[in-house]
């Protein structure tokens, strides 16, 4: 199964976009996603929760399963605004130009691999754009 966790309206063809953890924790097995693209999703949830929401997804993944995880990266956004880069104006656009966005915690690349330490991931590759970072991990 192809999963696509986001609340973005546009949807990845081809993958079952979920932009509810409930639903997706309910309609997927556990071991049955072979790609997870997780876009924007763990930003909107409290800090506290996020060890349990990776903890879920990492649950669904079977072996060799890709997990993809793009967000905003709040280190990238502090660059932009203390060495004045953009104006404010810009960089708010950037951060919220997805106005079904509701961010509950703001994230760093690091911080998600700290917390994805301990499972049988691998990392494959990561990178930065914008104000965006993306992981992508394999289940080995």
């Amino acid at each position: 199964m192809l999963v696509n966790l986001t609340t973005n309206k546009n949807s990845l063809p081809g993958y079952k976009t979920f932009a509810e953890v409930l639903s997706f924790s309910r309609e997927v097995q556990d071991n049955e996603a072979t790609s997870i693209v997780c876009e924007n999703f763990l930003c909107g949830f409290s800090f506290d929760d996020l060890p349990k929401i990776l903890n879920l997804i990492v649950s669904k993944m079977r072996l060799k399963c890709k997990l993809v995880i793009s967000e905003k990266d709040f280190n990238l956004i502090s660059r932009y605004i203390f060495r004045e880069v953009n104006d404010i104006n810009v960089i708010n656009q950037l951060v919220f130009q997805d106005s079904d966005l509701k961010i509950r915690s703001i994230l760093t690349a690091e911080l998600i691999e700290s917390l994805l330490e301990g499972y049988n991931l691998k990392l494959i590759s990561k990178g930065f754009e914008d104000l965006n970072f993306s992981i992508t991990l394999e289940r080995v």
